[in-house]
């Protein structure tokens, strides 16, 4: 049977660091239960799948207007769940150094691993 490891890497690669939150802190992310609803059914699931996701951060430390940088391997619907999951994120209204985070982006690196049990 395999088991569903899921790391969520709460940084990423930085776009420049006014329009990005570079080292988000994050006041809620998913947890097992939320990621187990959305990871999709696979017969034979990759051992690994990447994916890339950029958000804009809205005033309350939400995220919107969501896309998927990138997703390896592609066409399997981890894109989507990794979308599905982004409500669920929320930071606080400034970043570690005290600037709001409001209209300013980031990027959230979601990790799926498939080992056996």
């Amino acid at each position: 049977m395999i088991a569903l490891l899921v790391t969520l890497l709460l940084s990423g690669p930085t776009l420049g660091e006014d329009a990005m939150v570079v080292q988000p802190s994050w006041l809620q992310t998913p947890t097992g239960d939320d990621i187990g609803r959305v990871t999709p059914y696979l017969e034979s699931p990759p051992a690994e799948v990447q994916v890339l996701m950029a958000c804009r951060i809205t005033g309350a430390g939400r995220l919107e207007a969501c896309s998927i940088k990138s997703e390896s391997p592609a066409g399997l619907g981890y894109g989507a769940a990794a979308l599905a999951l982004a409500p669920v994120f929320r930071m606080p209204d400034v970043d570690m150094n005290g600037r709001p985070v409001a209209g300013r982006m980031v990027q959230i690196p979601i990790i799926w691993k498939n080992t056996p049990e």
